[in-house]
């Protein structure tokens, strides 16, 4: 499914509506929703609902020219258009890398919905705002 995000980018994501409580699984930089493939398959088994997507600029996701428009805040911000659209309210975020971060910044923002944050693999650090190694 595609949804017209809050700044009119085109996000990509999947849902399987099975019970209350959706997983939403957010991917890492360079990378999509297939990766959390064999975990959506096995929670659906469990019945739960899971949701995947494509950050901006990822995957089928569209990708805008203005590279103000990648930060935590946007990435975040799509995730919520979605789960409005959705009508999603009980929710857990599950972020790999990356994804951890916008998990964090989804929870500062819009905290009222989320049950649990589950992080794999992040860092406390902004990956987008390192310093530019010089060789020598």
């Amino acid at each position: 499914m595609f949804l017209k995000s809050f700044d009119g980018t085109g996000i990509y994501y999947k849902i399987k509506k099975k019970s209350g409580l959706f997983l939403i699984f957010i991917h890492g930089w360079a990378s999509n929703w297939t990766v959390w493939k064999e975990e959506t398959n096995f929670f659906q088994k469990q019945g739960f609902s899971t949701l995947t997507l494509d950050l901006r600029g990822h995957g089928l996701s569209n990708k805008p020219e203005n590279k103000e428009k990648y930060n935590f805040e946007c990435f975040a911000k799509d995730i919520h258009e979605i789960v409005k659209k959705e009508k999603i309210t009980n929710l857990v975020l599950i972020g790999h890398s990356m994804g951890g971060m916008i998990a964090l910044t989804y929870y500062k923002l819009f905290n009222e919905k989320i049950k649990a944050i589950i992080l794999c693999d992040t860092t406390y650090k902004n990956i987008l705002e390192h310093k530019k190694i010089k060789i020598l």
